[in-house]
């Protein structure tokens, strides 16, 4: 099948000359999946684009970071190719580890293979596999999601919630809620808790999260206060009844959020 593709290329762009059609497909431009993305930005996988100029194919680098273990250092790397020409992609996969020979002439050694050296790499490829000739195309989402586009930015947190709430336990969420590591993914986070919580996680969100803090994080606020309005709770009444007393007249969403709540909690 591959060959078969690669004579219609020659076919159509080479022996048929058709330059101008060559030149215009190497200038469209390719953008990841929103689902690869949000897989590099949950995993803290660094992704940079390698080809910024008019090319063929599009490349990818993905960094999966360091493992360490006393004198053991290694880094895993992830090249990702797409063709601008035909529905085809390859995945090259390396690591470097330090070379702790007295007699080196290298100071690292590497590695390259088609096949995933870690999980994560293995991981990455399995959405490829999944995503990649469905989601690539030649609309500019990148563009959209920087230029605050709401339909890009809907998608990719979409995406987000879901790859969390298919990862991670409910414990687990609510760890990387009450951390500052993932401070950048609250709103994710509480998305992807939403009608998981029992009465112990409840008391562990009013504890951690302050009524100042809430007044400094108003989108954060919003979204927390609206999750936990679902539950009728003596704790929960308490801490809206304090966020109220301190901060009513701040934001009119989250006045209406706690007053909502108030009005139906003897329903």
């Amino acid at each position: 099948m591959l060959n078969s593709q690669i004579e219609n290329i020659i076919n159509m762009y080479y022996q048929g000359e058709n330059e101008e059609l060559y030149v215009a497909k190497s200038a469209e431009r390719l953008d990841l999946p929103v689902e690869i993305v949000a897989f590099c930005a949950i995993h803290n996988v660094e992704l940079k684009i390698m080809t910024n100029y008019e090319n063929p194919s599009e490349k990818w680098f993905f960094t999966m970071g360091e493992y360490k273990e006393g004198n053991f250092e290694v880094e895993y790397t992830t090249i990702l190719s797409v063709s601008k020409l035909a529905n085809v992609y390859a995945l090259e996969h390396s690591f470097e580890v330090l070379n702790k020979d007295p007699n080196k002439i290298e100071p690292v050694l590497v590695g390259d293979s088609e096949a995933a050296y870690n999980v994560g790499q293995f991981d990455l490829e399995e959405l490829v596999k999944q995503f990649v000739h469905k989601g690539v195309s030649y609309v500019t989402f990148y563009e959209d999601y920087y230029n605050d586009i709401i339909d890009a930015k809907v998608r990719l947190e979409s995406v987000q919630i879901e790859i969390y709430r298919c990862e991670c336990s409910k414990d687990e969420l609510i760890i990387f809620l009450c951390s500052d590591i993932y401070s950048n993914e609250n709103y994710i986070l509480l998305k992807a808790l939403s009608e998981q919580l029992n009465e112990f996680d409840i008391g562990v969100l009013i504890s951690y999260f302050s009524s100042e803090f809430l007044s400094q994080n108003i989108d954060f606020a919003e979204e927390l206060l609206y999750l936990l309005s679902k539950y009728k709770n003596e704790n929960v009444y308490q801490y809206f009844l304090d966020y109220f007393s301190a901060h009513v007249g701040e934001n009119q969403n989250i006045d209406q959020i706690i007053s909502t709540y108030f009005d139906e909690y003897y329903l």
